[in-house]
C-alpha cells in the first residue's frame, strides 16, 4: 500500500539523513514516505539486494498513545513465482512497543490469483464510507485488527452514552460494550471507569456537563487493563484526581505523560500533571461531597454509618487472579433505594442470565463480596461489561452453574498453605498406616 502511494505520488518519498545506515553488519538505504497526513514511514532497503528489510512508523495506541510499530521482512524469494522477476518475503514479524505482536510464515505464493465471489459483501450489506471512521481506523489499525482476532465486530468508535438512573442520582452509563457509572453527590460528580480511549471519556464528560451541570471531582479506575483505563487521560487533562490501586499508579503515570502526536488529545495540548489517590490492598477509599480520603485496612462500613449521607462512594481494593489491582465500588444512598456495586470483568450481570468471563473470577468475587459483608438484600450489581442485575444473580450462578471441581480448585488456591499442611499430614498418615501394616 505504501509503495503504491509512493508510485502514485513520488513527491512524498524522500531520502533520510544519513542516507545509509549500518545495522548488524548490513548496509541499508532509508527511504521516508511522508504524505503530510499520516505518520511518516521509514523503509530500510538492503543496499545489496534491493529488498525491503524493515518498516518503521508510529501508530496511536489508545492507552500508551504514540508507539513504535516495526515490521521486518525475511527470506525473500522468487522461487514460487516462476518468472523470477518478482521476489516475496516468506517470513514477516510485527512488533509494537518492542513486543512481539504477530509472526507470519508463508509456504506458498501465487502470482495474480483469481478470487471467487466469497470476498464480496453479502447482499443485505450496504457499506458506506465514513471519513471519521476511516481516519480513526487508519491511525489505530492494530487496535482494530486485535478485536478482529477476538472475533469482535464492534470495533468502531464507541461514543454512545445511554444513562440509566438506578436510584436517585446514580447513573449507570451504558455503551456498546463498555459501561461506566456517574454518581451525583449534590454539588459535584464522581465517575467510575474510563474505558477504551479519551474520546469515550469526553463523550461521558460532555453528557455530565449538559445534563448534570456539575464539576467532576474524582475518577475511579477499577483496574489497569487498557480497555478499562484507556480513557483516563481525558480526566487527567481536566485536572480530575484519579482513585486507583497503588499497583496501577506507575502505569497510569506513564500513560498520562506519554506523547500523543499521531492522534493529539486534550492531554497532549495541556500536559497536565496527574493527581492520584492510591489505595493499597484491603484499604478503603471514601468520596463524599467531593472530598476523597483513604482509610487503611478498613472493611466496608455498616449501614448505620451511611444514614443521611447522599450517595457516598466507597472504593475497596482487593486482589484476584484476573488483576491484582482490582477495585470494587459501592454507592450508599441516603434514601430507601438500593445499594449499588460496580465491578469490571469479575462477573457480567444482565437482565436474563449473567455470566463471568471466567468462572474462577466469579467464585473469587463472590467470596470477596461475602468476606466484606456486602451480600445484603436490595443490592444491584453493575458490570463494566453487559448490564446490571440483582446481586443474587452472582450467587445463583456460582452456586448452581459452576462445577464442583472448579470451586475446589479456587478453594485450594485461596488456602494454599492450609492445603499444603493437610497434604503433608495425609501423606504422613498413609506412611504410618503402611508401616504399621508391614509390622503387623
Amino acid at each position: 500500500l505504501y509503495l503504491a502511494m509512493a508510485n502514485a505520488d513520488p513527491s512524498i518519498v524522500t531520502k533520510n539523513h544519513p542516507q545509509r545506515v549500518v545495522e548488524d553488519g548490513e548496509t541499508y538505504d532509508i527511504l521516508v514516505i511522508d504524505d503530510g497526513w499520516s505518520p511518516s514511514v521509514d523503509l530500510y532497503i538492503h543496499s545489496a539486494t534491493g529488498h525491503i528489510s524493515k518498516l518503521v512508523t508510529l501508530e496511536n495506541d489508545h492507552l500508551f498513545r504514540d508507539i513504535p510499530l516495526v515490521v521486518t521482512y525475511h527470506n525473500w524469494t522468487n522461487e514460487e513465482l516462476g518468472s523470477g522477476l518478482l521476489s516475496f518475503p516468506m517470513d514477516i514479524v510485527l512488533t509494537g512497543r518492542g513486543e512481539l505482536w504477530y509472526e507470519e510464515h508463508r509456504t506458498k505464493v501465487t502470482q495474480n490469483p483469481t478470487f471467487t465471489n466469497e470476498f464480496d459483501f453479502p447482499p443485505e450489506a450496504s457499506p458506506i464510507y465514513e471519513a471519521d471512521q476511516y481516519s480513526w481506523g487508519w491511525f489505530t489499525s492494530q487496535f482494530v485488527q486485535m478485536w478482529c482476532t477476538f472475533g469482535v465486530s464492534k470495533n468502531e468508535q464507541q461514543l454512545d452514552v445511554v444513562p440509566i438512573e438506578l436510584t436517585d442520582g446514580v447513573y449507570f452509563i451504558r455503551g456498546s460494550m463498555y459501561n461506566s457509572m456517574v454518581i451525583d453527590q449534590g454539588e459535584s460528580v464522581v465517575v467510575v471507569e474510563a474505558p477504551l480511549y479519551p474520546e469515550r471519556s469526553e463523550a461521558i464528560m460532555a453528557w455530565i456537563d449538559v445534563t448534570l451541570k456539575k464539576p467532576i471531582t474524582h475518577l475511579i479506575v477499577t483496574h489497569h487493563h487498557f480497555d478499562h483505563s484507556g480513557g483516563a487521560r481525558a480526566y487527567v487533562a481536566a485536572g480530575v484526581p484519579i482513585m486507583v490501586a497503588e499497583a496501577g499508579v506507575s502505569l497510569l503515570q506513564e500513560v498520562a505523560q506519554a506523547p500523543s502526536t499521531v492522534v493529539p488529545d486534550a492531554q497532549e495540548k495541556v500536559h497536565a500533571d496527574p493527581i492520584f489517590i492510591p489505595i493499597e490492598l484491603n484499604d478503603l477509599g471514601i468520596i463524599e461531597n467531593g472530598a476523597g480520603v483513604v482509610h487503611k485496612e478498613t472493611l466496608v462500613p455498616t449501614g448505620d454509618l451511611e444514614v443521611g449521607r447522599r450517595n457516598v462512594v466507597y472504593a475497596l481494593r482487593f486482589a484476584t487472579s484476573h488483576a491484582n489491582d482490582q477495585i470494587l465500588i459501592k454507592v450508599a444512598s441516603c434514601s430507601d433505594g438500593p445499594t449499588i456495586l460496580f465491578q469490571s470483568d469479575m462477573f457480567n450481570p444482565d437482565d436474563q442470565n449473567g455470566r463471568p468471563l471466567n468462572p474462577i473470577w466469579a467464585i473469587e468475587f463472590r467470596d470477596d463480596i461475602t468476606k466484606f459483608g456486602l451480600n445484603r438484600p436490595n443490592t444491584i450489581l453493575c458490570g463494566g461489561h453487559a448490564s446490571y442485575a440483582p446481586l443474587s444473580q452472582l450467587y445463583e450462578y456460582v452456586d448452581k452453574q459452576i462445577p464442583f471441581y472448579i470451586k475446589a480448585y479456587v478453594f485450594f488456591q485461596a488456602h494454599k498453605r492450609t492445603a499444603q499442611v493437610a497434604t503433608i499430614i495425609l501423606l504422613l498418615l498413609i506412611i504410618l498406616i503402611f508401616f504399621l501394616r508391614m509390622r503387623g
